[in-house]
């Protein structure tokens, strides 16, 4: 039931002694028959369903329990000697809302990074074709899944790619790729985008 001897906790912040009485020393303050008694009430109170105090005295008074064999006062001794129902206490207490995590904004980004030049290529992935970008200056990489490798699937790709920049507030003005992409017309993809060649 618990150390028999009487723990002194110190504590930093406040230098104050908090003393823990043991259910041995509670027992010491009743007589052998009201402790009997008293665990005989503990004993219910865990048959019915643990109810707290207030409940479980209600319903001794109320005489919703027939022939019962304790009276209030060993009801009373039960809580005073044993404490509060460790099931009752797991059952009622409730988790403290959790305080909302606040996260600052990120600085603004520049409106010359707003211009992003985009670096194309193709990568596979378990043998999909997935079309990689990468933004100049910001580093900032998307990458779309390629259904079959031909340029029309990669001018939707990048059609894709562009709604999701300008959403965020860039405009792509220049793409680059390599020899993969010589014949890329960018003209077809977006107005204003020019396409360089880079090996």
């Amino acid at each position: 039931m618990g150390n028999d001897k009487k723990k002194n906790v110190k504590t930093k912040k406040t230098e104050k002694d908090t003393t823990f009485n043991t259910v041995r020393e509670n027992k010491n303050k009743y007589s052998k028959h009201d402790v009997s008694r008293a665990t005989l009430a503990w004993r219910i109170q865990r048959a019915i369903g643990r109810q707290s105090l207030q409940k479980y005295i209600d319903i001794f008074e109320n005489n919703l329990l027939p022939n019962c064999p304790v009276l209030k006062q060993d009801i009373v001794a039960e809580e005073n000697t044993f404490g509060p129902d460790l099931g009752i206490l797991k059952g009622k207490t409730v988790r403290n809302k959790t305080e909302q995590v606040r996260i600052s904004q990120s600085a603004p980004i520049p409106e010359i990074y707003r211009k992003v030049v985009l670096a194309i290529g193709i990568m596979y992935v378990n043998d999909i074709p997935f079309l990689i970008t990468i933004s100049r200056n910001i580093q900032f990489g998307l990458a779309q899944a390629l259904p079959i490798e031909t340029y029309k699937s990669i001018y939707i790709a990048l059609q894709k790619i562009i709604k999701i920049c300008l959403h965020y507030g860039f405009t792509i003005t220049c793409i680059l790729g390599d020899g993969q992409f010589e014949k890329l017309d960018t003209s077809i993809i977006w107005e204003c985008v020019t396409h360089c060649h880079e090996q």
